[in-house]
C-alpha cells in the first residue's frame, strides 16, 4: 500500500473551557476504502497512543466510504486497528446524510461507534428526537471570524445561531474547526461550543480561566454568528 494512505496527521481539539486536550481528528490523503482507512487508523492510533490517547480519534469519511454497504467493513477496519466503540468517532457529512448515507450512520451506532455530523450551513438537517439518538457531536468549520451581537429572542438570531441553539437543546457536542485566535475560541466557547481546533491552541493556556469556569453562562443565547 502507497505511503501516502498510512502517514494521517493528528488534529489537536481542545476543550474551550480548560483548554484541555479531549481529542484529534485524522488529518490525511483521501481515503477510498476501508483498507485504506484500517491503514491510516493504525498510524493514528500509534500516535495517539504515544501522547496517552487523551480523548476519541475522529475520522471524517469521504464520499465512498459514506454508501451505506460500508458500515460492517468500517467496522472490521477500525477493531483491525485496534480500536474499539468510545476510542473513535465516524465523521459524516450532512449532505451525505441527506442523501443516501443515514442508514450507514444507523448501523455504525447500532455497532457502538460513535457518530459526528459534519454540518452544512446550506443543507440543515433538524436536531429532533433521532439526532439525540443517532449523533454524538456535531462539528462545524470557523470559515470566517464569528460576527457576536446580542439576541434578545432566540428568534432573532440567524439560521446557524438557531442551529446551534438546536444542537444544545438536543444535547450533542458542538466542535468548531480552524479557529485561528484566542479571540473567536472565546466567542464559540460564550455561543456554546465546547470543542475547538486550529491555530488558537498554539497559545494554550488562554481561554477562560479555570477559577472563571464554574459561573460562566455557556447557554448560547447572547451570540449569534452570519453564515456569510
Amino acid at each position: 500500500m502507497s505511503s501516502r494512505y498510512t502517514a494521517p496527521r493528528l488534529c489537536p481539539r481542545h476543550d474551550l473551557r480548560t483548554g484541555r486536550l479531549v481529542g484529534a481528528r485524522l488529518e490525511g490523503p483521501y481515503l477510498s476504502s476501508p483498507a485504506q482507512a484500517q491503514a491510516a487508523l493504525q498510524i493514528g492510533q500509534a500516535a495517539w497512543t504515544a501522547q496517552g490517547a487523551p480523548g476519541p480519534l475522529s475520522l471524517s469519511l469521504s464520499e465512498r466510504l459514506s454508501m451505506p454497504n460500508q458500515a460492517s467493513a468500517l467496522d472490521q477496519a477500525a477493531r483491525a486497528a485496534g480500536l474499539t466503540p468510545g476510542q473513535l468517532t465516524f465523521e459524516i457529512e450532512e449532505r451525505a446524510l441527506i442523501a443516501r448515507s443515514l442508514p450507514l450512520a444507523q448501523e455504525l451506532r447500532a455497532l457502538g461507534w460513535r457518530i459526528a455530523l459534519r454540518a452544512d450551513p446550506q443543507c440543515p438537517l433538524p436536531f429532533g428526537a433521532q439526532a439525540r439518538s443517532l449523533y454524538a457531536e456535531v462539528v462545524m468549520t470557523a470559515e470566517t471570524a464569528p460576527s457576536p451581537f446580542i439576541a434578545i429572542d432566540a428568534l432573532d438570531r440567524d439560521h446557524l445561531g438557531r442551529r446551534i441553539l438546536a444542537a444544545r437543546e438536543a444535547r450533542l457536542t458542538l466542535t468548531v474547526e480552524a479557529v485561528q485566535t484566542a479571540e473567536a475560541a472565546r466567542l464559540w466557547l460564550n455561543a456554546g461550543f465546547d470543542h475547538a481546533e486550529g491555530q488558537f491552541s498554539d497559545a494554550l493556556p488562554v481561554l477562560t480561566p479555570q477559577s472563571d469556569i464554574a459561573t460562566l453562562d455557556r447557554s448560547p443565547v447572547a451570540l449569534s454568528f452570519s453564515s456569510r
